[in-house]
Formats: structure tokens, C-alpha cells, sequence
């Protein structure tokens, strides 16, 4: 039977932040690791949600990082790219306290984590958040691990709506359908979210999926 974590929590000591490190250097540290300035800032700017940890038996197995935005914020926004919509991820001046929408920084899930339901804690955590603050939704931008395996014989639009309101082809796309966080219409691309070279998995692409607060 599968195991459910039982908390998720923001976090408020060092060693929280040593945990999500250790965390964050195992899922992203191919990619893009983070640092210990970048995760104090993160709970500094937004206590609540800017830096929340799942906990299995006493073990960090996940995180997630989110920041309130307005929406024209990110769907205007000149410079989609994870640096700039993130203030290279400290979002100390991407952040507004009276945002209506949030928008995910960061998610990182361990193996560990990814058997025993972390992230549907992270996200429930964040989706209560929500509705306990009429914050109109969530918003954040999902690599596209699979993509570069269809390159060339799809353009990177055709595949990220393919399926978008049943099963996305997309492995990561099709876990965010889970939760609700589906691909807009028409979909927001990002050429090189993470940077160049940065995700080649992805050919450099980020694809924005969206969840609406239901109580509003």
C-alpha cells in the first residue's frame, strides 16, 4: 500500500534550509541547483508559501517554492525566463504581497518522495493557500522532459496542446493534469526557460500549465 506523508510545512530553521539543499541538488543539480541565500531569501519575502517542505518520517523528500503575482505579471511579461520572472529566484522583487495569482518557483520531488505522494501534499498545500486567501489561482512553468525525444516530428506547440485536456504526451505535463494544472489555450511557450543549453531534455522549452481556485 502506498505510503501518504502526513505534513508539509514552511519552512523556519537552518536546517530546513539544509534539507531542501540536500533535496534540491538531487533533482536539480543537473540543471540548475540553488544556494543557501537563495532559500533564506525565499522565506524571508513570502513566509507561507515561499519556501514548503514535505516530511516523511522525519526525512525532507520534497519542496516546493511559490511567490503571489498578477497575473498580466507573468503572461505580459517581455522576459519569460525562470531568472526574470523569479528575481534569479530570490523573489525579492518579483514577489507582491497582494498578488491574486501564484506562481510556482520551484518544485523538487525525490524518488523517495515521488512513491509516498509528495507531491500531491506540496500541491494541496498550496491549493489551500489558495482558497483560505481567495487567491484566483496558480500558475507555473513545467519543463517538458519528453519533448526532446518527438523534436523531429512535432514543433514544440503541436506538442504541448497534443491531448492537453486528457492525457498530454508530455510525462511531466501529464502529472501536472493530475492535479488540475493543465496547458492554456492558446499555451504560453517559453524559449529558453532555464537558459540556453541549460534543459536539452526539454530543448530549452517551458510550457505554462495553470490551476483556478474553485471558490472563486
Amino acid at each position: 500500500m502506498r505510503k501518504v506523508i502526513c505534513a508539509a510545512h514552511p519552512a523556519s530553521s537552518e536546517a530546513d534550509i539544509d534539507a531542501v539543499l540536500d533535496v534540491d541538488q538531487e533533482v536539480w543539480g543537473h540543471i540548475f541547483p540553488g544556494d543557501r541565500s537563495m532559500m533564506q531569501s525565499r522565506c524571508r519575502t513570502f513566509p507561507d508559501c515561499g519556501l514548503v517542505l514535505a516530511m516523511h518520517d522525519g526525512t525532507c523528500v520534497g519542496f516546493l517554492s511559490a511567490q503571489r503575482v498578477f497575473r498580466d505579471d507573468i503572461v505580459c511579461a517581455p522576459d519569460k525566463r525562470w531568472a526574470a520572472l523569479t528575481d534569479d529566484g530570490t523573489i525579492r522583487t518579483t514577489h507582491k504581497p497582494e498578488g491574486d495569482w501564484l506562481y510556482g518557483v520551484g518544485l523538487a520531488v525525490t524518488p523517495q518522495g515521488g512513491s509516498c505522494g509528495a507531491s500531491s501534499v506540496l500541491i494541496d498545500y498550496v491549493a489551500r493557500y489558495a482558497m483560505a486567501k481567495s487567491v484566483r489561482g496558480a500558475m507555473l512553468a513545467a519543463r517538458v522532459p519528453g519533448y526532446s525525444r518527438r523534436a523531429v516530428d512535432m514543433s514544440i506547440y503541436d506538442y504541448v496542446v497534443a491531448k492537453r485536456r486528457e492525457s498530454p504526451i508530455d510525462p511531466e505535463l501529464k502529472i501536472y493534469a493530475r492535479f488540475g494544472l493543465m496547458v492554456g489555450s492558446p499555451p504560453i511557450i517559453i524559449t529558453e526557460y532555464m537558459g540556453a543549453g541549460a534543459d536539452p531534455d526539454s530543448g530549452d522549452y517551458g510550457v505554462v500549465v495553470e490551476w483556478s481556485n474553485p471558490m472563486l
